[in-house]
């Protein structure tokens, strides 16, 4: 059995009042009346209606303020309000729309306009509160979405999570400044099988859900190649092909840095496919870039990658870093820059590994100026002992 409609008429014109009753009950609506604004506002919270016709001029509240308090109660904020204008309808219609009223209609109106102002009225009521509805389920998709995000950035975390190898000849420290929940930045170090010494950092493509599975993806396939090849070169190329194969038409790339380090000679080898170049902080001062191109992986077939190496000293400092500290803008539009990063690094060069890092992080965040944060901030600093 369908609902039946409610409508509320307040008025002190008893005979207008039954007038407006009399034609809407003919039309199958139940109607209340109240003879004035105080007896309006308690059968509206009563009854429930889905429309209000209201006098403008009464006892107590008069319609304005019957208006006001209708719409600001929410268990009424979505019923229908008409009030019946008096001899200032402009006056009246700015006053009303302040209140926050619907629509308006003369004393002198036909049955039929009467009829037609309801029935809009009844559809806006309907319509408002089904998208109240849908926005409260939206809201708990929402929530539920936010919970997984978070649980699945506790879990990408907790995978990706630098563990420092021991008895390495090296000493880490890492910083990781997400712009999302999930992310696409990763750093990772491991024992090789001869004792020498990887450390990567890796950024891929984008952000959010897929950003955060191919990164996790990429740090998988990438340690089950390592441990059985000796170049940072030919490891780029074994996980550009795992990546083709497992990537196909997402459209996604990672760029990287890998350097390997002996701490019997104290050589670094490095490649650096598609990722800003590392930086040498040497122990007296000076600052080298440290850069070995190559393709970005995930992309093409015919991949390439260089590879180097330098001579390292006790003391020095390798800086690793992904593209989001580099292309932080300020509220101009300029990008932070590596000229700034090595400006910055020259003035820490005393500082301890933890406050190095923290000095970056202060750095950029004060060139932001608080302008929008669009990627993730990734940074490791290692030092040989």
């Amino acid at each position: 059995m369908p609902e039946k409609k409610t409508i509320l008429i307040v008025g002190y014109d008893e005979d207008y009042r039954l007038k407006l009753q009399h034609i809407l009950q003919a039309d199958g609506y139940q109607v209340i009346t109240a003879a004035d604004g105080d007896a309006g506002l308690k059968k509206a919270t009563q009854v429930q209606p889905k429309v209000i016709i209201s006098e403008w001029l009464m006892s107590g509240l008069d319609g304005i303020a019957l208006c006001y308090n209708i719409k600001h109660d929410p268990t009424l904020a979505y019923v229908y309000f008409i009030l019946l204008t008096t001899d200032n309808p402009l006056e009246d219609k700015l006053l009303g729309l302040a209140a926050g009223n619907n629509d308006y209609l003369a004393k002198s109106c036909s049955p039929d306009e009467l009829r037609i102002r309801v029935k809009v009225g009844l559809r806006v009521n309907r319509l408002e509160q089904e998208l109240a509805n849908k926005n409260k389920q939206l809201e708990v998709v929402i929530n539920a979405q936010q919970w997984e995000f978070t649980i699945a950035s506790k879990v990408q975390q907790a995978i990706l999570k630098l563990e420092e190898p021991k008895q390495s000849g090296l000493k880490f420290a890492s910083s990781y400044q997400p712009c999302a929940t999930l992310n696409g930045d990763m750093f990772d170090a491991m024992a090789l099988p001869d004792g020498r010494i990887g450390a990567l950092i890796a950024d891929v493509s984008g952000h959010g859900a897929s950003a955060s599975l191919i990164t996790i993806l990429f740090r998988t396939l990438f340690r089950s190649k390592v441990f059985d090849i000796s170049t940072t070169a030919e490891v780029f190329k074994q996980v550009n092909q795992s990546l083709l194969a497992s990537l196909e038409d997402l459209s996604s790339f990672v760029t990287a840095a890998f350097t390997i380090f002996d701490p019997k000679t104290k050589v670094l080898t490095y490649s650096t496919p598609g990722h800003p170049p590392l930086l040498l902080l040497r122990k007296d001062g000076s600052i080298e870039t440290l850069e070995a191109k190559g393709v970005m992986l995930g992309m093409f077939e015919d991949y390439w990658c260089d590879q180097a190496a330098i001579q390292l000293c006790s003391g020095d400092r390798i800086f690793y870093y992904t593209d989001g500290i580099l292309e932080q803008k300020d509220h101009t539009g300029q990008q932070f820059g590596s000229q700034r990063i090595i400006d910055t690094l020259e003035q820490l060069r005393q500082a301890s590994l933890e406050q190095l890092l923290a000095g970056i992080l202060e750095a950029v965040s004060r060139y932001a100026q608080g302008t929008r944060v669009t990627d993730d901030y990734s940074m490791m600093v290692v030092e040989v002992e």
